[in-house]
Formats: structure tokens, sequence, C-alpha cells
């Protein structure tokens, strides 16, 4: 679906769909009524049931995550299942052996599927199959945009099944995790390492993934990613990359440590460094490094259940603006977040939405500053409350003609025809247009799309957008004298209520609305722009325990070829490095060892100042 010249604003939502019962006992509960069969003696306290996972279009089977939101009794579990708090993960099927009672279940499998929910009740001694048909709700490799998760931390073979069961393209886990638990995932019947995964035939994680070193000390916090254009399902070369590895055959964890590794990625080919945390000290000296290319505005903070909220600090002298926890149980550690923010915007980041609002804020500041970055996402899985693929990124991919497989096969179904589909990149590539074959891109591919920032950042709505005809990323020239019109084409899937869609061009609202009340009035207004800057489109839900929305990446807008960099934002991370090196000061090795850099990044925020088109 889609919306055509500041057209109506096509929307989906998402409701949970009850599961087709066996036996149906009510409109309101998936009732099975179990037959009592008569096994063997052995067998004769055994209950069991299976949940047996399909796509509801081709009957195959899938992975899911099935999450059980209602059961008075504990289920026990098979060793070689996995399992993440209340959620297990069923690669196709899952056998249970529950005490006789009602149990009540969610099954998911990311933002793109229906949730379905089902239950049952069982019997002693019976035995049974549930068959739950998993409906897809959108299909974005139709309209070619791509998913990754930039940080599990997880060992990638069991990342991986849990990628498979949330439909993400790409995740990339750290050093540490391979380094933790590298062996494979085997076969308990032959003891081999298993070869396959459960997954649709257009799901690519059982042939992608990556591997990064991720840092994180009190004063910065990065990954370190280097882009693999083989495929890294067949090996791993980053893990004895010394341009990636620390010498030692793990991962260091200190400041020291991250900058000597930043300095021996420099002059690696294909390397990426990520902000994995926008607030804390050392940002300033980071933006400085050309290395930088992306920014992690979703991140472990942000989750399920309720995002981790920024405690404040009660002295105002203090550099720190307040702390945040991050992990889970004993391996909780308290963050200290140092960005330099006016004591009346304060208010605004406190709460449960004050962090993702706070990274968000940082971000834009970037911008406003003529740093062109990308946004980024990734879930934390294995070190908090989370799971693959809660906060994502999604990449819009136009697949060169040399990239097409000759043996790939086209689309079973025709997906419907979308803005997406008929909008051009201004980098290149065709649309997905109808009787050409839609095939994945390669990794180098979906890479290259991330670092330009032709993509968008969601942990709850799938939100699509083009610009006069492009994806973010995009660079729109313009003249002194001469708006440039908005075309604004905008497709969203939702599961949640969302409360408001908004179009920010340079940090202002251009445009803002109620969902329905736009939606009502079918076409975003007559909208332009007539100075150079960056302009986003987010729509963000009513959930109050957490800031759970979707933005896109920004799109630029030049006039007369000059960049929009304003002198206030400059100033603001002027000042940022300032109370930086004052801290550093007080610490002799830090003070040693930042000296060349001290005098760089001032030198590269003077420069910047220098070539302010704006106040």
């Amino acid at each position: 679906m889609g919306a055509g010249r500041n057209g109506v604003l096509p929307v989906q939502f998402f409701i949970p769909r009850v599961v087709r019962p066996l036996i149906a006992l009510s409109a309101l509960w998936l009732g099975m009524v179990l037959v009592l069969v008569f096994p063997s003696a052995p067998a004769l306290a055994q209950n069991e049931v299976t949940l047996e996972v399909v796509d509801e279009e081709t009957g195959e089977p899938i992975a899911a995550r099935i999450e059980f939101i209602k059961s008075g009794k504990k289920l026990n579990r098979d060793r070689k299942m996995l399992i993440s708090g209340d959620t297990w993960l069923a690669e196709g099927k899952l056998v249970l052996q529950p005490p006789p009672g009602e149990y009540e279940f969610l099954a998911k499998r990311g933002p793109e599927f229906k949730e379905i929910r089902g239950g049952f009740t069982i019997e002693r001694r019976a035995k049974d199959v549930v068959v739950i048909e998993l409906p897809r709700a959108v299909d974005m490799h139709g309209e070619q945009w791509y998913s990754g998760d930039l940080g599990v931390d997880l060992e990638r073979e069991t990342a991986q099944r849990w990628q498979v069961a949330d439909a993400v393209d790409m995740v990339v886990t750290n050093l540490r995790a391979q380094k933790r638990d590298s062996s494979p995932i085997k076969n308990p019947k032959t003891k081999k390492a298993a070869s396959g995964i459960m997954g649709n035939s257009d799901q690519l994680g059982v042939r992608w993934g990556g591997a990064s070193l991720e840092y994180l000390a009190a004063e910065l916090g990065i990954a370190i990613h280097r882009i693999e254009r083989s495929d890294p399902a067949l090996s791993d070369p980053s893990l004895s990359d010394p341009a990636l590895s620390d010498g030692r055959g793990e991962t260091a964890r200190g400041w020291r440590d991250a900058w000597d590794a930043i300095a021996a990625s420099r002059d690696a080919d294909r390397v990426l460094i990520e902000i994995t945390q926008p607030g804390v000290r050392d940002t300033p000296f980071l933006l400085a490094d050309p290395k930088v290319k992306l920014v992690r505005v979703l991140s472990s903070v942000n989750r399920p259940k309720g995002d981790e909220a920024l405690s404040f600090l009660k002295s105002v002298e203090s550099s720190t603006l307040g702390n945040v926890l991050l992990g889970v149980g004993k391996d909780r550690v308290s963050l200290p977040i140092q960005a330099p923010v006016p004591d009346d915007e304060r208010i605004r980041f406190k709460g449960g939405r004050g962090l993702g609002k706070l990274n968000e804020f940082l971000y834009w500041k970037m911008l406003e500053a003529g740093l062109r970055l990308a946004p980024s996402a990734a879930s934390g899985f294995g070190r908090g409350d989370t799971h693959v693929g809660y906060n994502r990124v999604y990449v819009h991919c136009d697949v060169p003609s040399a990239e097409r497989s000759l043996d790939s096969e086209p689309e079973k179904t025709e997906p419907e025809k979308t803005e997406l589909d008929r909008g051009r990149s201004d980098r290149g590539g065709s649309s997905n247009e109808v009787g050409v074959e839609n095939t994945d891109p390669s990794v180098d591919t979906w890479w290259h799309g991330l670092e330009h920032g032709a993509s968008f950042i969601s942990n709850g709505p799938l939100l699509r957008a083009i610009v006069n005809g492009s994806p973010p990323g995009s660079v729109h020239p313009g003249y002194r004298g001469e708006a440039i019109p908005l075309d604004i084409a905008v497709s969203l899937a939702v599961r949640e209520k969302v409360d408001y869609l908004d179009v920010i061009f340079n940090g202002e609202t251009l445009y803002n609305a109620k969902l329905e009340d736009h939606y009502k009035r079918g076409e975003f207004p007559e909208l332009s722009v007539s100075e150079s800057g960056w302009l986003v489109i987010r729509v963000v839900t009513a959930q109050e325990d957490g800031y759970r929305y979707a933005s896109t990446a920004p799109f630029y807008f030049e006039f007369e070829g000059k960049p929009r960099v304003s002198k206030k934002s400059v100033e603001f991370f002027q000042g940022w490095l300032e109370r930086s090196i004052e801290a550093i000061d007080r610490d002799d090795e830090q003070r040693l060892h930042y000296a060349d850099r001290k005098e760089s990044a001032r030198q590269f925020w003077d420069n910047l100042k220098s070539r302010a088109t704006v106040p």
C-alpha cells in the first residue's frame, strides 16, 4: 500500500489472532480436548502436547517464539531447547510435557508477522498436536527493505537460532560472546554440528551474520564492524583479524584498549565504527574520527517491558547528568551519562521515555552540527530483558543486476504495489517492478546502504517513507529563492496504538498530527523547504513505559551546494569536549594518553565551526 503525492497514509493494524483450534470450546478461548489414548505402561504418566508452527500461506514449518502468558504450572524443558524468560524457541515445533491444566500462549515472529494468541487444556495421560498458522502481515523484502540487529551478546550459532525465529536478516554478535562460547550447536542424535536452521526461503538468517568488537567503558562505548563480502557463515576471519583484535585472544574492556582498537582499525578496509552509547564522556572525541559512521539510537536500554530510566544526580555541580543501569542480574553495571544537557531541558528526559528521547536528542544535535551519521539499532539480547530484533534497523537495498543470482527463484506471490516500489534512489538501482525477479542483496550491499543512511530504525512500527521519489539518505539539491516542495509517500504497519506522526526539519516540527486525524484528513498538507538541512519522519506509539517508535534516517537538502552546519550545535559539542578534557586532566595516565587526541578534536570542532552556515 502506498500514498501518492501528499496522499493518504496507508496504515496496516496488526491485532493478535486466535489460532484455529482442533476442537473449539468457545469463541474466546482456544480450547482443545485432548483425546485419551492407551499407551504402554511406562508412558502413562506422560502428558504431551506438540505445538507446530507453520507459515499460513505455504503450510511449511517455520521458527517462532512462544510466550506462555498464562500458566499455573511450571513447564519443564529438554536441555537442547532454548528459553529466554517466559519465551520458548519453537524451531518448527515445540514438544511439551506439561502437568494437567490450562495454558495460554502468544506465538510471535517479529513485526512482519501477525501475533497468534491461543491456548490449550491438557488432561492426564493425554497427547495431541496444536497447529499454529502464522500469517505474514508485511512483505518487507518485496519492498526491498532488509532488517538488522547490530548488537547481540550471544555466540553466533545460538544467536542465529533466535534470529530466524524473529525473521531478522542481519544479526551482529560481539567477539566477547564468541570467545565465551564458540562451540557449534550439535544435533543431539548424531552429535554432529547442525547444518540447517528452520526458516522460509526468503529468510536470510541462515547465511547472513556478523561479528564485531564491542567495547563498553565508563568513558566510551563503541562497536567496530568489519564488513564481509564473503559468506560469514562459512568462516569467521574477523576473529583472527589483527585490525579487530587486541592480540590476546579476548576482547578488552577499558578505555585505553578501546582507543587502541580504533587506531588499529584505522587503515583497515571496509571498517565502520559505531557509537553505541551517545551520552558518555568521549563522544565529542569519537565524532571527530572519520571512521565513525553510525550512532546507536536504539539500544539495549530500549526494552519490550519498559525502557531503563535515567537516574539523575542531585548535585548540579557534577559533570555527570545521571546514570543508567545496563545488563541484568549480577552483570548489571552503572554507566555515567555526561552529555551537557541544559538544566531547563532535563525534565524532557525523565521517566520511562526519557533515555530514548535523550539518545534521539543527541543524535539530532549531531545532525545539526553538520555530521552525516546514520542511525543504528541493537537489541542487546543476551545481556538484557529483550529479544533478537526488538530494536532493529531496516535498510533499503536496490539490488544491482550484477548481484542477481541466475538460479534465484521468483517470489511465489506478487507483493502489493506501493509507492516505495515506484520510488528510485539517487544512488542508482531500479525499483521492484512487476516481472522483475526479487533477489536478495549481498552482505556488502546491506552494509553500504546502512552506512549511507538508506534506512529507518524501529522497536515497533514499520515505517517506510520516501521523499521526492528517494529513500532516506538521499541528497536533494536546491537553489536560492526556490523552495523545494516535498512529495512524501509513507506506508505504515503498526501493532499498537500510534500517538502521533511527525515530519521534522532541522530539529523543528514541520508537520504533526494524531495518526487517526491524519488518516481522516487523507493527505499531507503542502510542505516545502527553502534552506539547507535534514529531515526525518517518525511515528511514536502511546507506550508510556518506554520510547517505542520508528524514525527514518535523514533526508538531506542542500541549497547552492552548502550543507547545514549550526554554530550553536557545534558549540554544544565544544563545551562537552572541554568538560571531558577537564575530567581527563585529573588523571595522570589519561592526560598523557589523550594529549594528541585533545588537540586533534579541538581542531576538528574549530574547523567545523568556521564552516557554520546558520547561527
